[in-house]
């Protein structure tokens, strides 16, 4: 027999920690339905996002590089799908409800603009009259009233969790507004797993598609310097990068080159980033010992265990 949703309920009360948020306990919906029979709130969430109109044009939308300049660089929604793999392996190391952190993160870019953050930053301009434009409000709007697939009701109707969510969808990129309805202080904990997801997997994979590219070579990035966003707290930036990368190296989402080279990178910069040491040319030929050595051989093609993430001090 399939597990009904109060079975499945009931095994979210057995094995996820008392601080995750429990699909019971959600606070429901704009508009009330009848709950699904054989999937949780946050598992039905997910699959109206999946199966939105935004998610799927995602795949035009810019991550760094534009579509179509090559087979291997990212999109806004390969970057979307390697987000959502990073918060689940996390809520789960974490005991945290997957399916919420799973769907937060599947959504948290639906209201992204063409051509990345420039593309934002023009629009917002454009849009200076009209209250401007923050990719984060438009992914609460296109959830909220644009997608128009039930006859009953604008929007996807999604809880009330995942909507807080995409309102406070926070990286050193996203700085969102007070939104009317979401009051608290904090998002969930699953909230803050896919905002840390994102930026765990921007940081990784937007240096990965540069060096697959030729736009920087290992050279490049031992010349400039640590960038700013080291500079306020160096350890705990590195720490949080450099766990993000081994997790995402295991599950095959980055190659060696490029987690050796973030390996070598936070490891310079927290021990001293002010100051950079010309007795190390990381190139393709002079690659450090411990890359040449393990390969790609080892990589797993699926991450099969929950990455090692520990809270940074």
């Amino acid at each position: 027999m399939p597990r009904t949703r109060e079975e499945l309920e009931r095994l979210e009360r057995q094995n996820l920690a008392p601080y995750a948020q429990f699909s019971a306990d959600t606070r429901g919906r704009k508009y009330p339905e009848e709950p699904p029979d054989w999937r949780t709130h946050y598992q039905r969430d997910r699959d109206r996002v999946i199966h939105s109109r935004a998610f799927r044009r995602l795949e035009y939308k810019t991550q760094v590089f534009l579509n179509g300049t090559g087979d291997h660089l990212r999109t806004r929604l390969t970057h979307t799908m390697e987000v959502a793999a990073i918060a689940r392996n996390i809520a789960r190391a974490l005991k945290l409800n997957e399916d919420l952190a799973e769907t937060i993160a599947l959504a948290h870019d639906l209201g992204h603009s063409p051509f990345g953050h420039k593309g934002e930053m023009v629009l917002d301009k454009l849009m200076k009259d009209h209250g401007g434009f923050e990719h984060n409000r438009q992914s609460l709007r296109v959830v909220e009233e644009l997608e128009q697939k039930y006859p009953g009701f604008a929007g996807l109707n999604l809880t009330w969790e995942v909507r807080e969510g995409l309102a406070k969808h926070e990286t050193s990129y996203d700085h969102p507004g007070h939104r009317t309805g979401f009051e608290a202080k904090s998002a969930s904990l699953e909230a803050q797993v896919a905002n840390l997801s994102d930026e765990v997997t921007y940081y990784s994979h937007d240096l990965d598609d540069g060096l697959d590219s030729g736009l920087l070579s290992g050279l490049s990035i031992h010349a400039s310097g640590p960038p700013t966003m080291f500079a306020a707290n160096p350890s705990r930036s590195c720490d949080t990068v450099r766990s993000g990368a081994s997790c995402i190296w295991n599950c095959g989402l980055i190659s060696t080159k490029t987690f050796t080279t973030i390996r070598w990178f936070t490891s310079r910069t927290s021990a001293r980033c002010a100051s950079w040491s010309s007795s190390l040319n990381f190139t393709s030929k002079t690659r450090p010992k411990s890359a040449r050595s393990r390969g790609n051989a080892s990589r797993r093609s699926v991450c099969t265990e929950p990455c090692a993430i520990t809270s940074p001090a």
